[in-house]
């Protein structure tokens, strides 16, 4: 699930937040594309979804947290937060589309 579904997004209240984050969200996602190394697609992968049924997964604070701790200066400049959700649904998302996966394939 993307932040865009949530059911408080359909509010119209909230129209004007919602293209804003839209704009700001699909912004961040190109530029992660662009500069995110192997070894760091590989980090999210594994920690996200594992390579054998036995390997420990995380969640999407976890995953925030153990990217700021191993790639500290990416982090910071790429507004990555450590234990911050919304960062760590942004990584995961954008290493998801990266390896062109689905959801099912490890990654909900």
């Amino acid at each position: 699930m993307t932040l865009d579904k949530l059911p408080f997004f359909d509010h119209p209240d909230y129209a004007h937040l919602k293209e804003i984050f839209l704009i700001r969200w699909n912004e961040t996602k190109i530029q992660l594309k662009e500069t995110l190394t192997p070894e760091m697609v590989a980090d999210v992968r594994q920690w996200r979804c594992g390579d054998a049924p036995d390997d420990p997964t995380f969640s999407w604070r976890v995953i925030a947290q153990l990217f700021a701790a191993k790639y500290p200066e990416y982090a910071k400049t790429h507004g990555i937060l450590s234990g911050n959700q919304v960062s760590g649904i942004l990584i995961c998302e954008t290493v998801m589309e990266l390896l062109n996966q689905k959801p099912e394939e490890g990654w909900n």
